[in-house]
């Protein structure tokens, strides 16, 4: 089964295991019924500092995750032009808003303007976890 091992190369990515996060998706890619899982490969290989390796993977994975990578390389207007695409065809992804790789742009006002655009209330989700007062 694979999916533990995405998981747990994702696990590793965040805590900068580095090594082991690959060795977890070799072990996934050795399994029968693994597939390219492309959002863990992406984010090891940003976190790894390969750049064209990790927007290789990402450009594969969608505007979702080509806007997370560039967010951790710093690209941020390359990030809103993706997730202005991700709105755009309608395939963004909802937890975008919420995740703290999204931090460091959460205070920018395209962030609030592209939250906006789905329809989602977005004072909650630029101040993360401050809610408005319930009247």
């Amino acid at each position: 089964f694979p999916v533990p091992y995405s998981a747990l190369a994702l696990l590793y990515t965040t805590e900068g295991r580095l090594a082991e996060a690959r060795e977890m998706l070799d072990r996934k890619d050795r399994l029968p019924s693994a597939r390219v899982d492309r959002f863990p490969i992406a984010l090891l290989e940003a976190a790894s500092g390969n750049k064209a390796r990790a927007l290789e993977f990402a450009k594969m994975g969608g505007p979702n995750l080509l806007a997370r990578i560039h967010i951790v390389f710093g690209d941020y207007d390359a990030a809103f032009s993706a997730l202005d695409e991700a709105i755009d065809t309608r395939t963004f992804n909802i937890a975008n808003w919420s995740d703290p790789d999204f931090d460091i742009v959460r205070s920018d006002p395209r962030f609030a303007r592209a939250v906006e655009r789905t329809g989602i209330a977005a004072a909650p989700l630029i101040v993360w976890g401050k809610w408005p007062d319930r009247q």
